[in-house]
């Protein structure tokens, strides 16, 4: 129930003039309490509607004391009244203008017929004469005789309900006057098949069917599809059905019929009219003449249904699309302006627009001219961005037929909306941010997307609100005595408006406060400061000053809007001291000293260890300005200064150990001396290095490759000892080539898992499911282990969901979607044939950054000419120092039209093997991923309308295209491919060819 009814029309007031006496009002609502409560239990509508009535007469009682309420609904009640009244009228003079259309379709109108109109429509004579204009004369009455068309109909009670239903929920016809179940679901009377009448009734039945039990709309929407149903289940209930709405317009005709008969004599001119109106009805031409004939022999009228002297009956067409009626050599309908012949989107014999089947090659095309006008519509309504609409058009025509066209305005829309979303988000993250300039701005662009969104209102109102204030604010800024006020002034101004330029201009021309809390923090090769800050508000940013000891000048490091720097153009063993200063446009604060030490160590780099059996040399890289000290110690790393011995015998960037003995073990820790501008000297922690006294290197030369899920190696045996490869999915950037340390310490420190490699130092390991892993070889040699050079495993992903667009500069834009962690991929393309390599010399080739890919929104082929393009997409990445490409994904663009895919069902090994064959009619582009769908009984409609039995994955060429699909086979069933991805219905069709029964 769509919102509450009158309270005069339901307790049945006089509203004009209003009853308004609070008695007699209160009679009244107690007399129809009772009665409403008394039919409270009855089933069905009327017991809901009088629960619902008696419901509203406490409202009614609490409202007896507001005289301005009951005057109001008095006057809404009169005007209700006077509309139903002018609604009734014209819906009389529509009836009294089809029967003065036929009466004088014969160039004159008798008396008889004059007044058999006034009795059966009850109206003055005298205004049906005002409403005739041809020539009125005599007449003679003939007798009576009774007819019957023995008609197999739907039962009475169920088309009665339909009515009521139907009715309530106000369905207007598509055709004719009278409102159908073909009128509810939305989809033609003519040419549509019952199984999409049936698919649309069951799917929406079942949505109902979930929703709780609401309002009377509901429930009536749930019958009714419940008995569409019913009624469209099969094709015996649909023709009941159908002569069932055929009989109720021929009774509706009946009317007219009386009065053409009423002289005796049906003319020609009279039967034209007859045919057209009861055709335009829906009434079908052939039962439309035997029922004129029928009604005119009832009569005893004699009718003429030749024109003149000719010798065969006037021939109509009725138009497939709206309904209306044209003689036989009519070429396009006068109403819609659609062809009445139309060609067979097959073999492109021409049909008429009403046809069922193809009258050549019998293809369907039942609904086919139908279906092309509501997307002549949707598209349409796209182009002038009534987007909703043209949704509701592509929606009908998809229930008719869901082919490519559909899709590709669904399409459209989808995107467009997307567009419209996305500009809206744009929109409120500005306002979000007080950014309202620019929300402004975006809120221009949205006006051009969708000017009839709703959002519209709400969007200028806030932003001109805002935009005003802040202007305001500055204008008293401007005005201003002192500094100090203005700055107030434009600060406010920026926090209602923070993209307010005239207040950035003025802050910019008064210095803003320091900032607060500066401090200093080495840390490993860089330095960190930091500060709070500054109090003061607009667009501030810091400049950082830095100055070295020993000199007097300070040098500008950098101007940052952070509240931190790193300062990693710093030198370990030298002192420096920072200055910051906050800046507003042109104009800075007073300098602010950051506390702290501005001093750091480094540690020697490239540290080796290089064992013999009587020696152990360690070798280093110093840093500047800097002296080295070495300590050891057996069996364990010294942990600091002064624990173990000192080493003497330093030389440039080395030290030889002799004091050894073979198979030791033997730590070194080695430490930087620095001195600062004091002459303060000042050690670094020191960096720690493994070694023992022995005759073997590390292993460098392990080579590493992926074949499916499993590793290939291979590497040199070492001199002594054993191979074992430590695996794990962290990377080991803490190993030093040559380390030594425990052999049983290494799992427990790196983490991995130790696999012993055997003698001959080459074969597979399986891939991690994750397909990345590091692979350290070591070397054994009693309970130590040497470290060798670890090697990085990685399987490569493809880009997915790649696509190209053609943008209105003429270039073509491809987008696709990144794996993780990949930042830069390479664009190959040809005009003849998929580039095989990522530089292959027949294709051009370009390099592409995730960067420079995600300021472009994907990457633009300027001139990708008016051909044809080959495209493939290939990752790339820098694994183990070496730059490494996938196999590339795969991409196929035309100007052209899109490349026609068919397919039908062989059978094979004496009918016992069933496959779907794919055949295109180019066999070098490869095949987009397609899905076999099965339905029981009939052919499915869409993807979604039955159950996925295979998948043919893209990529595979038309020539391998054979799927098995005998394990499906049952007994009347069906199958259909479909693309599984929509945008490639741009690049290809697809089309049966064959029985798709498979049994």
């Amino acid at each position: 129930m769509t919102g509450r009814p009158n309270f005069y029309n339901l307790l049945e007031l006089s509203c004009n003039p209003p009853e308004l006496d609070k008695d007699k009002i209160k009679f009244a609502i107690e007399t129809k309490k009772k009665y409403w409560n008394s039919r409270a239990n009855m089933p069905g509508k009327r017991g809901e509607e009088a629960k619902y009535f008696s419901s509203l007469t406490g409202e009614m009682i609490s409202r007896l004391v507001d005289d301005e309420f009951w005057e109001e609904e008095a006057e809404r009640a009169h005007t209700e009244e006077l509309e139903k009244k002018r609604e009734l009228e014209r819906i009389q003079n529509e009836q009294l203008d089809r029967m003065i259309e036929i009466a004088s379709s014969k160039g004159f109108i008798t008396k008889l017929e004059i007044s058999f109109i006034k009795a059966k429509l009850s109206v003055p004579e005298a205004a049906i004469q005002k409403r005739i204009n041809v020539e009125v004369k005599e007449g003679k009455k003939k007798t009576k005789q009774s007819s019957s068309d023995g008609l197999e109909m739907t039962n009475p009670s169920t088309l009665k309900e339909i009515a009521s239903l139907l009715s309530g929920l106000n369905v207007k016809p598509l055709a004719g006057s009278l409102p159908t179940l073909y009128d509810f679901l939305g989809i033609p009377e003519k040419g549509s098949a019952r199984s999409v009448l049936f698919a649309e009734a069951n799917e929406q039945f079942a949505l109902y069917q979930r929703k709780a039990k609401g309002s009377q709309d509901t429930e009536s929407r749930r019958q009714l599809y419940s008995i569409a149903k019913q009624i469209f289940h099969n094709e015996t209930e649909r023709k009941k059905y159908d002569n069932s709405l055929a009989g109720m317009r021929l009774e509706q005709a009946n009317n007219l019929l009386e009065i053409a008969c009423a002289g005796g004599v049906v003319d020609f001119f009279t039967y034209e009219a007859l045919m057209k109106r009861l055709q335009q009805e829906g009434v079908p031409q052939k039962l439309a003449k035997d029922h004129i004939r029928l009604y005119c022999a009832q009569k005893g009228a004699e009718l003429r249904s030749v024109k003149g002297d000719a010798e065969t009956e006037v021939q109509l067409l009725q138009c497939g699309i709206c309904g209306v009626i044209h003689d036989d050599k009519s070429r396009h309908c006068t109403n819609c302006g659609d062809a009445l012949n139309a060609p067979c989107k097959k073999c492109g014999t021409m049909n008429k627009n009403n046809s069922n089947h193809c009258s050549s090659c019998s293809f369907p095309i039942s609904g086919q001219f139908t279906h092309q006008k509501l997307l002549n519509e949707g598209f349409f309504l796209l182009s002038c961005n009534r987007l909703d609409e043209a949704k509701a058009y592509f929606e009908r025509a998809r229930k008719i037929w869901d082919n490519n066209e559909t899709a590709a305005g669904l399409q459209q829309i989808a995107s467009h909306k997307k567009r419209v979303s996305d500009q809206v988000q744009k929109i409120e993250s500005e306002m979000k941010f007080k950014r309202f300039y620019r929300a402004e701005q975006e809120w221009i662009r949205l006006k051009k997307l969708d000017a009839a969104l709703p959002e519209h209102g709400y969007f200028e109102r806030e932003i001109a609100l805002k935009i005003r204030l802040a202007d305001s604010l500055v204008q008293k800024a401007m005005l201003a005595s002192n500094q100090a006020e203005a700055e107030k002034l434009c600060i406010e101004a920026i926090s209602v408006c923070a993209d307010n330029k005239d207040a950035e201009e003025k802050l910019s021309h008064i210095p803003p406060e320091p900032p607060l809390n500066g401090m200093i923090q080495p840390s490993g090769k860089t330095i960190t400061i930091s500060w709070k800050p500054s109090v003061s508000k607009g667009s501030i940013v810091y400049q950082l000053l830095r100055k070295e000891a020993g000199s007097h000048e300070e040098k500008l490091l950098a101007e940052t809007a952070d509240f931190s720097y790193r300062d990693s153009s710093v030198e370990a063993g030298k002192s420096y001291s920072y200055t910051i200063l906050s800046k507003r446009g042109k104009v800075s604060s007073a300098p602010h000293k950051a506390s702290g030490q501005g001093f750091f160590t480094a540690e020697a780099e490239n540290l080796q260890a290089h064992a013999a059996s009587d020696s152990i040399t360690i070798t280093w890289k110093a840093p500047p300005r800097s002296k080295i000290e070495v300590w050891k110690k057996e069996n364990q790393q010294p942990s600091r200064r002064g624990d173990g011995v000192r080493l003497s015998g330093v030389k440039g960037n080395e030290l030889i150990d002799t004091d050894v003995e073979k198979g030791k073990r033997y730590g070194y820790l080695v430490m930087v001396q620095y001195q600062d501008e004091s002459g303060r000297i000042i050690f670094s922690n020191g960096k720690p290095v493994m070694a023992v006294a022995m005759n073997t290197e590390p292993i460098k030369d392990l080579s590493i490759g992926i074949s499916g899920d499993t590793i290939k190696y291979q590497c040199t045996k070492p001199a002594e000892g054993e191979v074992y490869f430590l695996i794990s999915e962290s990377p080991f950037d803490e190993v030093q080539v040559g380390e030594i340390s425990l052999f049983q310490d290494l799992s427990p420190r790196y983490g991995g898992r130790l696999l012993r490699v055997p003698h001959a130092c080459e074969g597979v390991l399986d891939l991690p499911k994750s397909g990345r892993c590091s692979v350290l070889p070591v070397t054994k040699v009693g309970e130590m282990a040497i470290a060798g050079t670890p090697k990085a495993v990685k399987q490569m992903f493809e880009v997915t969901d790649l696509d190209a667009v053609m943008n209105d500069q003429g270039k073509l834009l491809l987008t696709w979607n990144w794996p993780e962690t990949v930042e830069h991929a390479v664009v190959a393309y040809s005009y003849h044939s998929f580039p095989q390599e990522p530089k292959d010399p027949a294709a051009v080739h370009r390099e592409v950054s995730l960067t420079a890919y995600n300021a472009f929104g994907g990457y633009l082929i300027d001139q990708p000419g008016s051909g044809n393009l080959f495209i493939k997409v290939f990752i790339m990445e820098e694994l183990n120092g070496e730059i490494t490409y996938s196999e590339g994904e795969s991409y196929y663009y035309t100007n052209s039209q899109p490349i026609r895919l068919s397919y039908k069902v062989e059978m094979k090994f004496f009918k016992k093997k069933k496959f779907i064959r794919i055949s295109s009619e180019n066999p070098a582009v490869p095949l987009p991923r397609m899905v076999i769908i099965k339905q029981s009984g009939r052919q499915p409609i869409s993807i979604t309308d039955g159950r996925e039995i295979a998948a043919i994955e893209d990529g595979r060429m038309p020539a391998d295209a054979l799927t098995d699909i005998s394990s499906h086979s049952e007994q009347g069933c069906y199958v259909k491919v479909f693309l599984s991805n929509p945008k490639d219905y741009k690049r290809f069709t697809l089309e049966p060819f064959g029985d798709l029964l498979i049994h």
